[in-house]
């Protein structure tokens, strides 16, 4: 056999991140406040780049609808198990938005479930009443309370209480601690501060002993149990990066631009370094530097539009919500908002991931406005995705034990009725339903026989 050393030439395509892509992506995914917050860190080691807050009062940068076809040349889980370990990472936002991907299933209920959070103080309390909510969320209390009572069950126990006696009397009963001395005490806070057990005893007809032991399991209870969650979340209500609203019966997004940066090179520093400077090496340092400064503000500019985009096409395509309520949302998804932004599907993912909207109906993060139906051939508003969860078990529970279908199989089924279902949706799906693998329902099937077989 004779072997041969050569050299053969072959061309191969891949995608090559660079720095500078990593950071215009990493852009798409601020808020307003965190863009700022990372354009000062920026600016601290770059003495060409200045940032400032941006002036309120010029005139705000817009998008009318529905004409936003624009380019961006930057287009490049599970329930928490272990609280203590979470709580490390996150905020308590990102917490409990995770919660409510799981446990709200229908469109309606999760948006305003999402359209709560922003109500959320870092305590775990929520900062209005629940009137307050509901009219700036455009429904009725009864529509919200519902929503409200899920929220309150969330772990820790205590968030989404009003007020602190109402947050330490959900600890109370979920410990089996409300007993009707604790319940006085929960009503009498003030005095339970003072320690004036006198007066409580007096007036609430109970021993000081039996008050005396109550205040200590009262203060075993964690009057802020958001403050559990170190991370950093979205800003308050009153901060959203962008603000949709309708002016002479046409609605407008527009940059909120009391939360955004200003962005400006400072030329004047330039010059004056360029004319003490003399060596080369100083030279390119300098050059690198100022190239550094003007992509990122080229960067800021090119998030901000691109932002702008999406924002203006989630609005375009849920009017009829912003104009009539919570009942005329309608199920969207992120190839859609791609489609009308002209953006990679990427690209709406990232900005979606933080970016909040205020609307006449409430705040909202954008990503409240996306549902989770899938898109039938026939019917852009797409089955839900409950229906289909549903589905697949009846088709599993109708298999053949012997031969159970695939996941793939699964797939294809459901495209032959016109519904297109990726088969990793479906492993998904399978996996909430609780569904072993079509490889272990084999063995199960194998064993179940020859267990028969057997006896």
């Amino acid at each position: 056999m004779q072997v041969a050393i050569g050299q053969q030439l072959t061309q191969r395509q891949a995608l090559v991140i660079t720095p500078q892509l990593q950071q215009a992506i990493k852009l798409l995914q601020m808020s307003n406040h965190e863009l700022s917050e990372y354009a000062d860190e920026l600016a601290r080691d770059n003495l060409f780049l200045k940032v400032a807050k941006t002036n309120i009062s010029s005139a705000p940068t817009q998008a009318r609808l529905p004409s936003i076809k624009q380019t961006s040349s930057y287009d490049a889980q599970a329930h928490l198990d272990n609280m203590a370990r979470g709580a490390e990472a996150i905020s308590i936002y990102e917490y409990v938005e995770r919660q409510i991907s799981l446990h709200f299933k229908e469109d309606q209920e999760h948006i305003l479930a999402l359209g709560i959070v922003p109500f959320l103080h870092p305590t775990g309390w929520l900062s209005e009443n629940q009137q307050t909510i509901a009219d700036h969320l455009g429904v009725s209390v009864s529509d919200l309370d519902p929503v409200l009572q899920k929220l309150r069950q969330f772990e820790p126990v205590g968030i989404f209480a009003f007020d602190l006696a109402d947050c330490l009397k959900m600890q109370a009963i979920e410990h089996q601690l409300l007993s009707p001395c604790m319940e006085y005490l929960l009503n009498n806070l003030d005095l339970v501060a003072r320690g004036d057990l006198d007066h409580l005893s007096r007036h609430g007809r109970y021993a000081e002993r039996e008050i005396a032991k109550t205040i200590q399991s009262l203060r075993a209870l964690d009057p802020k149990p958001g403050l559990k969650f170190h991370g950093e979340g979205f800003q308050p209500i009153s901060e959203p990066d962008l603000i949709a609203r309708k002016e002479n019966d046409v609605w407008k997004v527009e940059l909120n631009h009391s939360t955004l940066p200003s962005i400006t090179i400072d030329k004047a520093y330039q010059q004056e370094l360029e004319a003490h400077i003399k060596d080369e090496k100083g030279r390119e340092f300098m050059r690198e530097a100022m190239a550094s400064a003007h992509w990122f503000r080229r960067a800021v500019m090119q998030r901000n539009t691109t932002t702008l985009q999406v924002g203006a096409a989630i609005v375009s395509y849920q009017q009829e919500f912003l104009d009539k309520g919570i009942q005329y949302l309608r199920p969207l998804q992120l190839r859609h908002i791609a489609e009308r932004a002209s953006v990679h599907e990427s690209t709406v993912s990232r900005i979606t991931s933080a970016v909040m909207m205020a609307t006449p109906r409430g705040t909202f993060p954008l990503k409240a406005f996306f549902s989770s139906s899938l898109q039938r051939d026939n019917c852009d508003e797409g089955a839900s995705a409950r229906a289909i969860r549903q589905k697949i078990s009846e088709i599993i529970a109708q298999e053949p034990p012997q031969k159970p279908l695939s996941d793939d199989a699964i797939s294809k089924l459901f495209e032959a009725e016109g519904v297109t279902l990726a088969r990793r949706t479906v492993a998904k799906y399978r996996e909430m339903e609780n569904i072993p693998s079509s490889a272990k329902r084999r063995r199960q099937a194998k064993l179940k026989a020859a267990l028969a077989q057997s006896s």
